[in-house]
């Protein structure tokens, strides 16, 4: 199965690293009602970094486990990289 990298620094540096598949990352988000981007050619995700920020406390409560720690992961990249603060998303790529 490949993972999920979230995308730290667009230089590419890589962060934390999530197993989930695409498609199941995906279904999170909907499910929290988080904006992205993705495009059937291309194993990536763009992230509205406003969402990640102003993700309502009580969705984050009722994630499991598993999800409070991507969405911990995916807030904390969404508050201190520099091309979040550029570009306005935060990017996952899968390999």
């Amino acid at each position: 199965m490949i993972k999920a990298h979230l995308v730290k620094e667009y230089s590419v540096k890589y962060g934390s690293e999530f197993y989930i598949s695409l498609d199941d990352f995906t279904s999170m988000l909907e499910k929290m009602e988080i904006d992205y981007f993705h495009n059937d050619e291309s194993p990536f995700v763009e992230i509205v970094q406003h969402d990640l920020l102003n993700l309502a406390e009580d969705k984050i409560t009722k994630a499991n486990e598993n999800e409070r720690e991507m969405l911990k992961d995916l807030i904390h990249i969404a508050k201190t990289s520099r091309y979040t603060q550029t570009d306005g998303y935060v990017r996952i790529d899968w390999f």
